[in-house]
């Protein structure tokens, strides 16, 4: 069982330090900041669609705001989530 699990995990881990490397190189793309405003909005209202102009679900919002308020609001707060639940996902499949 030990061995047809360490192959996946191998892969889920390089993956992982991939993506981490390439996520606090900076910011990427454009609808990150509407999910970093979400999360801001979520922080300081309760709600994702109040301060910002968010079209994305709130739970999105909060499992971000969660790896911000770890992570700090930096590349590495904004992405650290998404990047881990990719990750997942790809040792899922």
């Amino acid at each position: 069982m030990g061995e047809r699990l360490a192959v996946p995990l191998a892969l889920l881990l390089l993956a992982l330090m991939v993506r981490l490397a390439i996520a606090i190189q900076g910011i990427h793309g454009t609808d990150i900041l509407f999910h970093v405003n979400g999360s801001k909005s979520l922080l300081l209202t309760g709600s994702p669609y109040c301060l910002a102009q968010y079209n994305y679900p709130p739970l999105y919002s909060a499992i971000q705001l969660s790896s911000i308020l770890v992570f700090g609001w930096n590349p590495l707060g904004y992405k650290f989530m998404p990047i881990l639940f990719d990750s997942l996902l790809s040792l899922a499949l």
